[in-house]
């Protein structure tokens, strides 16, 4: 039977963009993409993976201040 981290050889973070090996490092830009998804300018895309993980944080570890 293989561990957790085994399972997920090659990756990085979890699908919360937080780091496996360093809790509570999380890593909210472009370079948790697998490819060059955004076009030439992902300006967008990078912005809404922020905000993403941003949400994401704060669900985590501010459960008392999520909005109604």
């Amino acid at each position: 039977m293989c561990s957790y981290y085994e399972h997920w050889i090659g990756f990085v973070t979890d699908t919360n963009c937080e780091a496996f090996q360093v809790k509570r490092l999380f890593i909210a830009d472009n370079s948790v993409l697998c490819n060059g998804l955004g076009g030439p300018n992902p300006t967008l895309t990078t912005q809404a993976l922020a905000v993403r993980t941003a949400e994401k944080i704060a669900e985590k570890y501010f459960p008392s201040t999520r909005k109604a």
